[in-house]
């Protein structure tokens, strides 16, 4: 990546089988950050930009808790898609996923599996179901303050037999 950025709070991960690298990158951007948004959003279309330049046959996710970041000037700026479309706290669209390719024919924002005030999203593809029971794990959170957020990526990428994920972790 362009100069690993400890301001902000964002880990990519590479994953690669013989023909495909799919590259997964998580955020979370505070609600009142120490950074100026636009720098994250710059930094954010540097790395899409490496990423595309470095990796042939990639698939990019960039998911994670957005807070207010500018959905559209992100958009606009790295290409990627954004695919939840249903409020992940309240009204407010938090919790986000961005893709490099129109994969996921369906999301769905459910009740979180442990007290949050925020909902997971699901992203799939094919002809599956999802129902939200609304039940909630007497589990709390402590991750990044009091803000958690839980979003399940469902995917098919085949390691090779020989891959692991630790070492596809450490080349990237």
């Amino acid at each position: 990546m362009p100069g690993d950025e400890p301001l902000y709070e964002l880990l990519w991960l590479r994953f690669q089988s013989a023909d495909r690298n799919l590259i997964i990158g998580v955020l979370y951007h505070p609600p009142k950050p120490l950074y100026h948004e636009a720098d994250l959003i710059t930094y954010i279309e540097a790395c899409v930009d490496c990423i595309n330049n470095t990796y042939l046959n990639n698939w990019i996710i960039l998911a994670g808790d957005f807070n207010c970041l500018s959905e559209q000037q992100l958009v606009a700026r790295t290409g990627l898609l954004s695919i939840v479309d249903q409020p992940t706290r309240g009204a407010n669209y938090l919790d986000r996923i961005f893709t490099s390719e129109p994969r996921y024919t369906d999301t769905k924002v459910v009740t979180s599996a442990i007290k949050s005030d925020h909902r997971a999203v699901i992203a799939w593809a094919g002809n599956y179901s999802i129902t939200d029971l609304h039940k909630t794990a007497p589990i709390s959170c402590a991750f990044t303050g009091s803000t958690c957020c839980f979003i399940i990526i469902s995917f098919q990428f085949h390691l090779g037999q020989s891959a692991s994920a630790d070492r596809c972790s450490d080349s990237f």
